[in-house]
């Protein structure tokens, strides 16, 4: 695990305008807080290619993405998940993963899903949670657009929000991973769906997603368009949780599909194998 579990940039900032203000009230410092936070009209760059979480990225191959991790953590070893798969001689990796074993970590964790074979396996979900923070949420929130670009919505519950009340921010990509316009109808609820379509990280074992077939061909905004980052943060003033997620239903959806198709055949297979064995037998009468 890294030495500090921290949003280093932001905690500097905030314990210099902390020390600065040492002999005021709470309600001072705050008030200065508050002034520092990001202005209205401010513009913010957004990166090119799709935003990254610890260096890992959607559509990183399955190596590159575990050996930046580990890399990241090198004192730690990456626990692992994986799922059986018919003709495969091994368990085939669907996450891997830090701070969650013994127990979940308060102060850091990180997931990375993996779509499965036969299509080359790549990141399709990544999350990352800091817990035991203690910095102003205006800090947050301008750390977040200075390393991600302006937000497409913000949030609080279903209600469009604005910096002072928002408890998340949430930015969504086309297939080129450029800016693109949020669901129309329903959003939130549309984004809680879309997230949790693909929920357990055994999603691609053959019944699980045999029995999700008419999930993953529906050709609705998630399957379709769910290029999703979001980083919640909570409604109170000093943020003592982060957690920020990005995924790619699409490049879920794509392996899903290829899956099935291969699975399909697997067990047609299958089944010309044993009528040709059922063929060679001869009842004893």
């Amino acid at each position: 695990m890294r030495p500090s579990v921290t949003l280093t940039g932001l905690l500097a900032a905030a314990l210099a305008t902390a020390s600065a203000l040492a002999g005021d009230s709470a309600l001072d410092q705050l008030k200065a807080y508050t002034e520092a936070a990001p202005q209205a009209g401010k513009t913010y760059s957004t990166p090119a290619g799709p935003p990254a979480i610890v260096n890992v990225r959607a559509g990183m191959p399955l190596r590159e993405a575990f050996t930046l991790l580990q890399a990241g953590y090198p004192s730690t070893k990456l626990d692992t998940a994986a799922t059986d798969l018919p003709t495969i001689g091994k368990p085939v990796l669907n996450q891997f993963s830090v701070g969650l074993s013994p127990v979940r970590s308060g102060d850091e964790w990180i997931t990375v899903e993996v779509t499965p074979p036969p299509s080359p396996q790549v990141v399709w979900r990544v999350r990352r949670h800091l817990g035991r923070q203690k910095i102003f949420r205006g800090n947050v929130i301008e750390s977040l657009r200075q390393k991600y670009g302006k937000e497409s919505a913000e949030l609080l519950g279903e209600s469009v929000a604005d910096d002072q009340h928002a408890s998340a921010l949430y930015w969504f990509y086309d297939d080129r991973w450029r800016p693109a316009k949020p669901p129309g109808h329903e959003m939130l609820f549309t984004l809680n769906e879309c997230s949790g379509r693909f929920g357990n990280a055994s999603w691609f074992a053959p019944n699980n997603i045999v029995r999700d077939a008419g999930q993953i061909s529906a050709a609705d905004w998630c399957n379709t368009a769910g290029m999703v980052l979001v980083a919640s943060f909570g409604t109170e003033n000093i943020v003592t949780g982060l957690t920020v997620e990005m995924y790619s239903m699409p490049f879920a959806v794509r392996s899903a599909k290829a899956e099935l198709a291969w699975l399909a055949e697997v067990d047609k297979h299958e089944q010309e194998r044993e009528l040709r064995e059922s063929k060679q037998g001869k009842p004893r009468l």
